[in-house]
C-alpha cells in the first residue's frame, strides 16, 4: 500500500523527462532508487568532513559491499561488479597514494559513498572511489539541494599499479547517484560512458608530473 501510494505521488509531479517518470509500484527499486539518492544527499551534505573524508574507513566499509552483492541482486540491484581496464582506464599515478587523493580533491572530488565496490578481471580491488561532487557550499540544505539537482557525475576508482608507489586510475561519467532524478538511470547505467569519464580525468590530471596517461 505505501508502495503504490508513493508511486501514485511521485508518478503525479514526474512527467518531466527524468527517471522518475517509470516509477511503478510494481517494481520497489523504481522507488527505492530515488528516495536512497535524497537520504545519500542529505547524508554527504551534513556529514562531518572527519567522516566523509576519511579514506580508511570507507575503504573498509566499501570492502565489504561484495559480500552482499549475490542478496542484492535476488533484490533487483548489485553491490559490486568487474570493470572493463581497457575501457575505463585514464593512466597511472606515481607517487603516494595520498598524493592522488589530494590532486583529486583539488579537482572538486570527494569519497563517493553510494557507488557499487570495482574490481579488475586480474584481481585487483579497488582503493577508493571518488565523485566529482564538487566544493562544498552552505548552508548544508542549500549543498543537499545542489547534490539533488545536479545530474551528472564523473566517478574516479583507484586500484594498485603494477608496482609499489603506483596507482591506476580509472574513470568513467555516468548519472549521478545522488539526484532522485536520475538515480534509476544510474543504477541501470544508462548513459553510462568511461570514454567520456577517462576525457574528463585526463583533462584534469593530465599536467601533473606524477600521472602518466595511457
Amino acid at each position: 500500500m505505501i508502495q503504490v501510494v508513493l508511486a501514485t505521488a511521485i508518478g503525479r509531479v514526474a512527467q518531466t523527462g527524468t527517471a522518475l517518470d517509470v516509477v511503478d509500484p510494481n517494481d520497489p527499486i523504481t522507488i527505492l532508487a530515488p528516495l536512497v539518492a535524497v537520504l545519500a544527499a542529505v547524508a554527504v551534505a551534513y556529514m562531518p568532513r572527519r567522516i566523509g573524508q576519511d579514506t580508511r574507513l570507507w575503504r573498509t566499509i566499501r570492502g565489504l559491499l561484495p559480500y552482499v552483492d549475490a542478496a542484492a541482486r535476488d533484490r533487483g540491484f548489485y553491490t559490486t561488479y568487474e570493470i572493463d581496464p581497457a575501457e575505463e582506464t585514464v593512466g597511472v599515478w606515481h607517487g603516494s597514494l595520498e598524493s592522488l587523493e589530494s590532486a583529486l580533491e583539488a579537482e572538486g572530488y570527494r569519497l563517493g559513498p553510494l557507488a557499487a565496490h570495482k574490481s579488475l578481471p586480474d584481481g585487483r580491488q579497488e582503493l577508493g572511489s571518488w565523485v566529482d561532487l564538487g566544493d562544498r557550499i552552505s548552508p548544508r540544505w542549500l549543498e543537499a539541494l545542489r547534490l539533488m539537482v545536479t545530474p551528472w557525475q564523473t566517478h574516479v576508482t583507484i586500484f594498485p599499479g603494477g608496482r609499489d608507489g603506483e596507482w591506476l586510475v580509472t574513470a568513467h561519467h555516468e548519472r549521478s547517484a545522488y539526484s532522485p532524478l536520475t538515480a534509476l538511470w544510474h543504477l541501470r547505467a544508462t548513459d553510462y560512458s568511461p570514454a567520456r569519464g577517462v576525457e574528463i580525468v585526463s583533462g584534469q590530471l593530465g599536467d601533473r608530473p606524477q600521472f602518466d596517461e595511457r
